[in-house]
């Protein structure tokens, strides 16, 4: 279900990680924009641009949210929230967090929220989430267990595996009932993680989320 997504991506840049599964998703909601530093080329949307914010349109009953960092003018009360946001994404040098929630009526593949991390105007960091949040979850879903509300780990492991290979398996951490697995692939300056986890005592393995991330730039 997720390899129809890459047909929004730039066909240009089908092996970059902006088509992979979710995350070139992720790649449609900022229109990129080559730079001239080579260090920047085929990455997914993590570029400077002038253009208005594609999510916004894309996404038009979602909530958009944008935490400003430094070289973004503050909002205030006059401000329409996503005309200020337009101007978030067009300043050059901006730095902050842009959050989108989905609504259940425009999520798709699972995907429910996307969280950005903006330095001086370039995208660095994208993490998307696949839990379907609990307003949206139906009562039968909820008695196999709070991991109904996760794609299976296999069903975005094997895409991905397929299309770039085996995976560096990380060890596996506890956070309290949470066991973690995460797979990454390295391709400079990009790095991809899977993260994937299981519930103490249960054996269903889900998939939690997907992050991009640029490792050169910092």
């Amino acid at each position: 279900m997720y390899e129809r997504e890459c047909s929004l991506c730039d066909r240009k840049n089908r092996e970059s990680f902006s088509c992979t599964p979710g995350v070139c998703l992720a790649g449609t909601l900022f229109r990129r924009r080559a730079g001239r530093d080579p260090r920047l080329r085929g990455l997914p949307a993590h570029h400077k641009s002038r253009r208005p914010a594609r999510p916004l349109d894309r996404y038009p009953l979602s909530a958009h949210e944008v935490s400003p960092g430094a070289g973004v003018r503050r909002r205030t009360s006059q401000n329409d929230l996503k005309g200020w946001i337009r101007e978030f994404f067009r300043t050059p040098g901006s730095s902050g967090t842009y959050v989108l929630r989905m609504t259940p009526g425009e999520s798709h593949d699972h995907l429910y929220y996307v969280q950005a991390e903006v330095r001086d105007g370039i995208t660095e960091r994208l993490w998307l989430l696949l839990e379907m949040p609990l307003d949206v979850v139906k009562p039968r879903q909820l008695a196999r267990g709070n991991e109904a509300r996760y794609p299976a780990c296999n069903d975005v492991l094997s895409p991905l595996t397929a299309k770039y290979g085996k995976p560096e398996v990380l060890a596996p951490r506890w956070e309290e009932e949470l066991e973690s697995f995460d797979y990454v692939w390295a391709r400079s300056p990009e790095l991809m993680k899977l993260q994937c986890g299981r519930y103490s005592g249960r054996k269903p393995v889900f998939a939690i989320g997907v992050t991009l991330e640029q490792t050169a730039l910092r």
